[in-house]
């Protein structure tokens, strides 16, 4: 059997990933079907995006109720919300071609560590 630690980093990485992706999945998707009309019900290589991506998403909320169920709300929700929020900012700027500032970068770190500061036990 797993430590709790490696079960609790086990979780919230395929959480941030799931979330992550599937977000960047629905952007793409969203803001590629808007442009050639909205035509969101015809199959299309950008529907089949969007249908993963929202896949993805349910797929976290699944890992995010089994994150709860394991930890304090105090300590779950800053970290997922931080993580997610750095590696959507990340993914966006790789996948999606937005800009990153020095001031966003400097949020994203402060942000994860933040993250690292609430994970940390205070017992």
């Amino acid at each position: 059997m797993m430590p709790a630690l490696a079960v609790d980093i086990a979780l919230f990485s395929a959480y941030v990933a799931a979330s992550s992706f599937g977000l960047l999945l629905l952007k793409r998707s969203l803001g590629r079907l808007r442009a050639v009309g909205g035509a969101t019900l015809a199959l299309s290589p950008d529907t089949l995006l969007l249908a993963v991506g929202f896949a993805l998403y349910v797929v976290s909320f699944a890992l995010w109720i089994r994150i709860l169920a394991r930890l304090p709300l105090s300590t779950a929700y800053p970290v997922a919300v931080g993580l997610t929020l750095a590696f959507s900012t990340i993914g966006a700027v790789l996948l999606l071609g937005e800009r990153l500032g020095a001031l966003k970068f400097v949020g994203m770190l402060l942000v994860f560590a933040g993250c690292v500061a609430l994970s940390l036990d205070s017992k």
